[in-house]
């Protein structure tokens, strides 16, 4: 064995990033500052996307004290700037393989793919919580809960946007696969407030009346048999 092998000390995971993980790793910060992911809900976002990028991961020891030292504020936030975007290198005048084009195109096309949905929810985070403190501004000027209602389209598209995100980062057990819908009740009753858990009833009771009747129709039937 030579010397340099017995000698190596492997470079902790976050210390040198890959730079085609990089948008991982700001997506994975924001998660944990934002939105108070658990280390192990981060962790398993986190390595299931390096993985797509065929990108070792750290060990969850190493993520769990990268997330300690991110959620205490340790570390700050990497720049956007240093996320690498992969596209096709420059060819020569002459024609070139066609294999050997097709593989760099195809990987820009799936980087960039996901880079886009890391902006997409950055945005959505961004009109979720202008849309919060406009409620609160109304609030603290005076106006009663119920004459705050939003009907905006594009918030709801924001709020689905933001609980599928955490749906697919949410660790379930293997053969139970959390949705939006799943994250929104979650959410909702996980606060224990009765106002929120009447409005729950009252809009559910009113918008789903067909698929409850349905569903306790069928639980009485399956309880008198």
């Amino acid at each position: 064995m030579s010397v340099a092998v017995r000698n190596h000390v492997a470079v902790p995971f976050f210390d040198r990033v890959p730079p085609r993980v990089k948008d991982v790793v700001i997506t994975t910060f924001d998660n944990i500052v934002e939105r108070g992911q658990s280390t192990r809900e981060a962790y398993h976002f986190f390595e299931n996307a390096v993985k797509k990028r065929n990108v070792e991961g750290p060990t969850f020891d190493e993520f769990a004290h990268w997330h300690e030292r991110v959620k205490n504020g340790l570390i700050d936030r990497p720049h956007p700037s240093d996320v690498l975007v992969f596209s096709p290198a420059p060819t020569p005048a002459s024609k070139p393989l066609p294999q050997a084009t097709e593989k760099p195109r195809t990987m820009a096309c799936v980087v960039d793919l996901e880079t886009v949905d890391a902006e997409r929810l950055r945005k959505a985070r961004a009109i979720v919580v202008a849309a919060h403190a406009l409620n609160e501004a109304k609030l603290s000027a005076g106006y009663s809960p119920e004459s705050i209602t939003l009907d905006d389209t594009v918030v709801q598209q924001a709020l689905t946007e933001l609980l599928t995100a955490e749906a697919d980062a949410t660790v379930m057990d293997a053969d139970v696969h959390m949705t939006a819908g799943n994250k929104l009740v979650d959410l909702l009753l996980g606060e224990g407030d009765a106002d929120i858990d009447d409005k729950l009833v009252g809009c559910l009771t009113m918008d789903m009346q067909p698929e409850l009747c349905r569903l306790l129709a069928r639980s009485d039937a399956d309880k008198s048999r």
